[in-house]
């Protein structure tokens, strides 16, 4: 698969498909292909928490996960449990549990509506973008609302350096004056880490 070429180059990449084309079952397969003995961990809005656990139920997945949330003490240890597999975790609570996270390498973080992180300058950003780990995705399904240093942001998350600096990034395709060929440039770059489907493109079943 195209997750699994990237990770056997040591890549990452984005899932920018339109709503409901299988973003979270592609991520839970290659969350369940990871070894046993790793720890993942998808951080989304607190709103998605208890779909991904619907998910993992459907597909019937046998992924031991848990869900991080309640008072500080409740979700110290749940982050603590040797027996869970994957960690469910809202973008909320990321900065309030940094403490323990960064102590944590993870096999997998996914970010699922990465565009939470399109904020360069929150600290929630900051702190996800420091978390230790082997492998990283972004699933979105609108990688870039409103400006392109969104997509720097999350390239940011997957592959630190890859687009240069902030500052290098926008004077390359934000201030350039030849806005086409900044535009062609930027989408060499990119293109092969990002998997962009739309609904035309897929079966209906």
């Amino acid at each position: 698969s195209w997750i699994r070429m990237l990770q056997n180059y040591h890549l990452n990449g984005i899932l920018a498909d339109e709503m409901g084309l299988g973003k979270t079952i592609q991520a839970l397969t290659v969350i369940l292909s990871a070894h046993e003995s790793t720890v993942c961990m998808v951080i989304c809005p607190k709103t998605l928490l208890y779909n991904w656990a619907a998910e993992i139920e459907k597909f019937h997945t046998n992924i031991p996960f848990a869900i991080v949330e309640g008072n500080k003490e409740s979700r110290l240890e749940i982050l603590q449990n040797p027996n869970t597999r994957l960690f469910i975790m809202s973008y909320s609570m990321v900065l309030s549990d940094y403490a323990i996270l960064k102590d944590i390498r993870f096999e997998w973080i996914v970010l699922d509506e990465a565009q939470n992180i399109k904020n360069v300058s929150a600290q929630r950003t900051a702190a996800i973008k420091k978390l230790d780990s082997a492998h990283r995705l972004a699933l979105s399904g609108t990688p870039v609302e409103n400006n392109l240093t969104e997509l720097w942001s999350i390239m940011e998350f997957l592959m630190p350096g890859y687009l240069g600096t902030l500052k290098k990034f926008k004077d390359m395709y934000l201030a350039s004056t030849d806005g086409g060929k900044a535009k062609l440039s930027l989408h060499r770059a990119v293109a092969p880490f990002i998997m962009r489907r739309v609904k035309k493109e897929v079966l209906l079943e």
